[in-house]
């Protein structure tokens, strides 16, 4: 009897690689939003920190300005205890802290933290 080598992927190995590559999907389906939303928040504190003269106002009416166009792009999980301004000698600093938390299949959930601190004078000049 001549018995031939069996060469290719079993249905069981083809079946794993596809659950593999389906789960992959999906969590990258849910987790670029997070990202495009980041860039979307990073965007917003360059632009409040350009605007004329961004370290003679108040840590408030900064947080206003954010607030508002964090809001225009629908970005709503950004809280003011997620926002910190801070005066110093040579330049302000301003930074968001933040986590968001995304469900993925039943009771498992990616969690993505993010912090992004920038100058703002430096960029104001």
């Amino acid at each position: 009897m001549n018995r031939k080598k069996q060469i290719g992927a079993t249905f069981i190995t083809w079946l794993m690689l596809v659950g593999i590559l389906g789960f992959l999907a999906v969590a990258g389906l849910k987790l670029i939003p997070v990202y495009m939303q980041y860039g979307t928040i990073v965007s917003v504190m360059e632009d409040v920190a350009k605007e004329q003269s961004p370290g003679k106002k108040s840590p408030t009416t900064i947080w206003k300005s954010i607030d508002k166009r964090l809001h225009i792009n629908n970005v709503r999980y950004i809280k003011k205890e997620n926002f910190k301004y801070e005066r110093g000698n040579l330049a302000d600093t301003m930074t968001i802290k933040y986590e968001v938390r995304t469900p993925l299949f039943g009771n498992l959930d990616a969690v993505a933290k993010f912090e992004k601190s920038m100058d703002v004078k430096t960029l104001a000049e």
